[in-house]
């Protein structure tokens, strides 16, 4: 190839099409029939994007919800029950009819043992409640103790009732570390398959700077466990907790210090969208104190009442008030949109239904919407398939081009708006082409017809199969709708072209073809 035949189809703007220069017709073909399917392919995959991790955002309540530091909180048919630390040596309970007000139950729920693991004190509990796998003690909780050597040993205990507990002696230790082990969370997630979440020192060095989470697995109903992995190796965590937000999808909350501080003061998240199987980061902070005010040694998290928001109840030390934590609480109030699907339609599609995914949707949703500036969507219903997924039929006909923002609003007037969270455009333009071989010495022509449904500049070009141009047949703007052009298998010279394989390069408003045209003389 000459540089001056590159020169020339720089200067006939076809610099772009390089790489189709001396290939068979056939992989001109194909080659063609590829990029259109490539095109199709990067559209439709942005109708499909990933995920966004984010972390709902917990507003802090007035009052504290009781004078101890809680291990666990737990759903119970008349309410909440709260597991809490009256000393290092007992875990007692509480209940509330609105996760609000607090009553301590009679009794002790758990205590030391001599001679037993946790023989000198008991630091972490976490339970769940599951009767179809454990029918006779559908209670299961994991504690750990300390023994009289000063090992973190996990222990595993069970209750009919969540009130009086059995310990496991026949599983023994679960796990032993010569330091702490923190808040372990159990997780059923289907029917054999269990995994304890939980804090750990990392390295045993006995620094709280040192916890990181982790996660064991169980094939045998939670009995025994393996399979040690980290969930996070860069992020410290002091204590964790999860919410089962919906169907395969879980958020874990860990609390953490601050840049430069070494007390947790705040508390961020890792969401999963396959049972706990792989995690992503949150984006955000979830919930944050000052650590000159208080700090926080532990959280545990509840549906609210309302059944579409969460309350977490976290334990926080006030700083100068003593050594003793209190139980604080905190509620998710505003919803949130995490994605809309589908994010892309065109300017001429007609009514669609859009699957809105997110969190805390209120039980009646006030209003929702699609704007872009001045120009808005016409939404004609939504529908509240649960809190975290909302379908809303809205209509793009005739909008204005460009990203448009949603807005959801709950009926207690919470709102939250996702920012390009649909792309408008315009669709795709089409070209047709009739007698596509032609003879033009008997006065037969091809005739293109291009249509396009936005207005711009259009270019129809012929090649030989060299490369070099022939004839320019169009080069101007054109409007929405079809427009025929013709070619009468001149060049721009006006003289008849010789036979055989020409290249027709047609480019428009989200237009962009290649089509072969044979000359016969």
């Amino acid at each position: 190839m000459k540089r001056a035949e590159v020169a020339q189809w720089q200067s006939n703007g076809f610099v772009n099409r390089r790489l189709w220069v001396q290939l068979p017709s056939s992989a001109f073909f194909f080659a063609s029939v590829f990029r259109t399917l490539a095109f199709m392919f990067l559209f439709a995959a942005s109708a499909i994007p990933a995920l966004a991790a984010v972390q709902p955002e917990f507003t802090e309540e007035t009052c504290v919800r009781l004078s101890s530091p809680a291990f666990h909180i737990e759903q119970i048919s008349t309410g909440y029950r709260m597991y809490f630390s009256s000393s290092d040596y007992f875990v007692m309970s509480a209940t509330s009819t609105d996760g609000l007000a607090w009553g301590v139950e009679s009794g002790v729920r758990i205590s030391t043992q001599a001679g037993y693991y946790d023989a000198s004190s008991i630091t972490a509990f976490g339970m769940m409640y599951n009767p179809a796998d454990y029918p006779s003690y559908p209670y299961v909780a994991y504690y750990v103790g300390i023994d009289i050597d000063g090992n973190y040993n996990l222990l595993r205990a069970t209750s009919t009732d969540g009130l009086s507990w059995g310990k496991s002696s026949s599983v023994g230790v679960l796990m032993q570390q010569s330091s702490y082990i923190n808040s372990p969370r159990p997780y059923r997630y289907d029917n054999t398959h269990l995994k304890l979440y939980y804090t750990r020192d990392s390295v045993g060095s006995g620094a709280l700077t040192d916890s990181k989470m982790y996660v064991l697995n169980s094939i045998d109903h939670g009995k025994t466990f393996s399979g040690e992995t980290s969930l996070l190796p860069s992020a410290t965590a002091y204590s964790v907790c999860f919410s089962t937000t919906a169907p395969n999808k879980m958020h874990v909350y860990y609390t953490t210090p601050a840049s430069g501080e070494s007390v947790a003061s705040i508390v961020k998240g890792l969401t999963s969208y396959n049972n706990g199987l792989a995690f992503v980061q949150d984006s955000g902070v979830g919930y944050s104190t000052s650590s000159a005010k208080a700090y926080i040694t532990g959280c545990s998290v509840v549906r609210s009442t309302e059944s579409y928001r969460w309350r977490m109840y976290p334990s926080m030390q006030t700083i100068g008030n003593g050594d003793r934590p209190y139980v604080h609480s905190l509620l998710t109030k505003s919803p949130y949109i995490q994605q809309v699907s589908p994010n892309g339609v065109y300017q001429t599609s007609n009514a669609t239904t859009f699957t809105v995914t997110g969190e805390i949707f209120s039980d009646t949703i006030s209003s929702f919407t699609f704007a872009s500036g001045t120009s808005t969507m016409t939404v004609s219903s939504w529908t509240r398939d649960s809190d975290t997924q909302l379908s809303v039929v809205a209509n793009p006909n005739g909008v204005s081009v460009g990203n448009y923002t949603a807005t959801v609003i709950n009926s207690d007037g919470y709102q939250f708006s996702l920012a390009n969270a649909v792309n408008v455009d315009i669709a795709p333009g089409d070209v047709a082409l009739t007698e596509n071989l032609f003879r033009p010495l008997h006065g037969e022509r091809c005739k293109i017809d291009m249509t396009v449904y936005g207005s711009g500049d259009a270019k129809i070009k012929v090649y030989t199969r060299t490369g070099r141009k022939v004839k320019t047949v169009c080069d101007g703007n054109i409007t929405v709708g079809t427009t025929t052009y013709y070619w009468d298998g001149t060049n721009d010279n006006g003289e008849t072209v010789a036979s055989g394989l020409y290249l027709m390069v047609i480019s428009g408003p989200r237009l962009d073809s290649t089509q072969k045209v044979v000359v016969i003389k």
